[in-house]
């Protein structure tokens, strides 16, 4: 479901732009609040949390190499960003 969210196929700046508007999305938004929950209310994060944390990185890598990374973590900061809203 929530990389149904996401474009893929328009490079990087069309995976950033894709993420920056599905932060208008209310089901979206909801993975991401699920997802944090789990990260930062077990002592060791949720299994589904890493996995998919983990998951995402290597899809990321993937498609768009090295460095992409960095790209990602400014996405996820500007959920948490999005999300305190």
């Amino acid at each position: 479901m929530f990389v149904e969210h996401l474009e893929f196929e328009k490079g990087i700046d069309g995976f950033t732009g894709s993420w920056i508007e599905s932060l208008k999305n209310d089901e979206f938004l909801a993975i991401l609040k699920l997802l944090f929950h789990h990260i930062v209310t077990s002592e060791n994060s949720h299994e589904f949390a890493s996995k998919g944390i983990d998951r995402l990185y290597k899809l990321v890598e993937t498609q768009y190499g090295e460095g992409s990374d960095k790209e990602l973590e400014w996405l996820i900061g500007r959920s948490l960003i999005q999300l305190s809203k």
